[in-house]
C-alpha cells in the first residue's frame, strides 16, 4: 500500500511541472487567402468559384498539454463570379488538439462547429437574385505553431468550413501571443 501510494505521490509530482507549463490562454490573429466554391447558388445553374482574402481573430486555452478550446471570428470577404457576388463571415467553437515537437514548434488540429451569416446575389440580364442566410456547420483546421506557450508566436494554418452549400479552403499566416 505505501509503496502505491509513493508511485502515485512521485508520478503526481512529475507531471504537475508539465502540464502546469503548457497551461494557459492565447490569442491570434492573421490573414489569408480563401478558396470559395458554390454549389448552385439558385437552384439555376448558377455557380461561383473565386479566391478572395480574408482575415480571422481567434482565442484559446489550454486546459493541459494535449488538449483546449478556442473561439474564433473569421470574415471571408466579397467574392464573385459569373455575375454573382457571394458574402460571408462567422463565429466559431472548437476542440483543439496539441502535438508539442519541441518547446518551440507545436502542431494542432481542431474540429468545432461555425455559425456563419451569408449573403449573394446575382444578374442575369433582367433576372436578379438574392438571398440572406445564416445556420451553422462543422469546420476542421491543423497549425503548426512557431514559438513558445508563452509571448510572440508565429502560426500557419489551414482551416475547411462548410458555409451551407459553399466550401470554402482557407490557409493562413498569422501571430499568436500566449499567456
Amino acid at each position: 500500500m505505501n509503496k502505491r501510494l509513493a508511485y502515485i505521490v512521485a508520478c503526481g509530482a512529475l507531471a504537475t511541472p508539465f502540464a502546469a507549463s503548457a497551461a494557459g490562454g492565447y490569442v491570434g490573429a492573421g490573414v489569408g487567402y480563401a478558396s470559395i466554391e458554390t454549389e448552385e447558388i439558385f437552384d439555376n445553374g448558377i455557380r461561383l468559384e473565386d479566391d478572395r482574402r480574408t482575415w480571422q481573430v481567434y482565442g484559446g486555452f489550454r486546459f493541459a498539454p494535449f488538449i483546449g478550446l478556442e473561439a474564433n471570428y473569421v470574415d471571408f470577404d466579397e467574392a464573385s463570379d459569373s455575375g454573382a457576388v457571394f458574402s460571408s463571415d462567422g463565429f466559431g467553437l472548437a476542440l483543439a488538439g496539441y502535438l508539442p515537437i519541441t518547446d518551440a514548434f507545436t502542431l494542432s488540429a481542431r474540429v468545432g462547429q461555425l455559425w456563419w451569416d451569408a449573403d449573394a446575389s446575382a444578374n442575369l440580364g433582367d433576372l436578379d437574385f438574392s438571398f440572406d442566410d445564416s445556420g451553422n456547420d462543422t469546420f476542421y483546421g491543423v497549425d503548426a505553431r512557431f514559438g513558445g506557450n508563452e509571448g510572440l508566436a508565429f502560426v500557419v494554418r489551414y482551416d475547411r468550413f462548410d458555409v451551407g452549400e459553399t466550401d470554402i479552403e482557407m490557409p493562413s499566416l498569422n501571430v499568436q501571443w500566449g499567456f
